[in-house]
């Protein structure tokens, strides 16, 4: 289950263009923490990269459970959190929408 002092925004990692995670072996998740509605209306079918790069095919269903107050959208294990974030992150630098 999810503790909601433990999520934060995406912008509230980066500290200018440095990322404010640590550098440790951990479990990481991202949470969808927007308007349910949105989420709700959106394309909820992408295709992933799985285990050798092949393809993993995933469709999010309409569920939404009433204990939870964010859903999560992908989680993840490394062995540096804060090397991975900026793989994860790279692309939307600078984008309004992060």
């Amino acid at each position: 289950m999810h503790r909601i002092e433990s999520i934060r925004n995406v912008v509230d990692i980066f500290q200018g263009q440095r990322i404010n995670l640590p550098s440790d072996a951990g479990v990481y998740a991202f949470w969808w923490i927007g308007n349910r509605q949105e989420l709700m209306q959106s394309n909820r079918h992408i295709v992933l990269k799985g285990p050798a790069e092949q393809p993993v095919d995933v469709q999010f269903m309409k569920w939404w459970p009433l204990e939870l107050n964010y859903p999560c959208l992908y989680v993840g294990k490394t062995t540096n959190i804060k090397k991975r974030f900026s793989l994860h992150i790279k692309s939307k630098r600078g984008s309004e929408n992060i």
